[in-house]
């Protein structure tokens, strides 16, 4: 029997460790199982809590209603308030004659032009804020107070943006109101617009209950900037709009146009690397400046490299505010 486990020792060994193994993989097999099954348990133990909580309706008792209404009184209390905070932005619509606003639109125009050319801007000839045709005839006065606060707005914003620096601005427009325009073109524009869509309207109008249109809650005003300026100067002009406390103003579009649409040439004309930003000019090969010739004579720089500073090039950016208000105000064309 010795000379057995002698001869056959190593064999014994291996025959031990392999049951050995297979003992604890057995062990951790049965843990496996035995975790995965209460895991399995808990699982739908809760889907069933969730089935039964989705199926069921909460009981009306006395405790719910009085949680239900205290949390609609805190809503409309948080409303309320946001809407106060809101409506101490708006401004005005003070009474103001037709003479009166055209006197007050010259006065603005010119100061805007004394600002415009103090910074150095271009701006359109005959600014006038897109209210040119005011500045030798009177507008309507069931018209003219509202007109009077446009043309505050106007003024804010060209003040803010001139402000700012800009190279030009190319164009300012606003939203019409529809008492300015030619009764006899909205007229027609209306009929155009209905009989393209007749049937279907009257279909529509079948199904419908009759009921009055509900007044919407706010109402907006909106003015159309196009100007040049560089990244920097834009950023400025954006955070004045933010931060500004006269009235409620609200970024509605902004789109940013790079001034080149060309990067720079890597080579010049004659095939010479254009210099960096900040870079130190290399010498000829006679070890003097490079605008020196063989002589020594200075001459002249290539007339037709360009000058390109990445992160200080123009912009072009067209952006649309809008002014948004709780005030009652007649219809506007959108």
């Amino acid at each position: 029997m010795r000379a057995f486990f002698t001869e056959n020792r190593n064999l014994i060994i291996a025959g031990c460790i392999s049951a050995f193994l297979i003992a604890g993989s057995g062990f951790f097999l049965y843990k496996s199982i035995e975790r995965n099954t209460l895991a399995l348990n808990d699982l739908q133990e809760i889907s069933g809590k969730l089935t039964r909580i989705e199926s069921t309706t909460p009981s009306p008792t006395a405790e719910n209603l009085s949680d239900r209404h205290s949390q609609k009184e805190d809503a409309k209390n948080a409303l309320e308030h946001l809407t106060a905070d809101l409506k101490a932005l708006d401004l005005p619509v003070q009474e103001l004659t037709p003479p009166e606003f055209q006197k007050t639109l010259n006065e603005r125009a010119q100061s805007l032009a004394k600002l415009a050319e103090s910074y150095g801007i271009l701006i359109p000839p005959n600014f006038y804020l897109n209210f040119d045709r005011y500045s030798k005839s009177v507008p309507k006065p069931e018209v003219t107070p509202l007109l009077g606060r446009q043309l505050q707005v106007a003024t804010l914003l060209s003040e803010m943006l001139f402000r700012t620096g800009p190279t030009e601005l190319k164009t300012f427009e606003r939203t019409e109101f529809d008492l300015e325009r030619d009764p006899s073109v909205t007229a027609k524009e209306a009929t155009t617009g209905k009989d393209k869509d007749k049937a279907k309207d009257k279909e529509k109008e079948k199904a419908k209950p009759k009921t009055e249109p509900q007044k919407p809650l706010l109402t907006g005003q909106s003015f159309k900037l196009q100007f040049v300026t560089r990244p920097a100067n834009l950023r400025e002009f954006i955070n004045s709009l933010a931060s500004q406390k006269t009235c409620l103003l609200v970024t509605r579009s902004l789109k940013v146009e790079n001034e080149k649409q060309k990067g720079p040439a890597k080579r010049g004309p004659e095939g010479e690397g254009l210099l960096a930003a900040g870079a130190a000019p290399t010498p000829n090969a006679l070890g003097g400046s490079p605008t020196e010739n063989v002589q020594g004579i200075p001459s002249a720089p290539a007339a037709d490299v360009g000058q390109f500073i990445v992160g200080d090039e123009k912009i072009e950016v067209t952006i649309r505010v809008e002014l948004v208000s709780f005030l009652e105000e007649l219809a506007k064309r959108p």
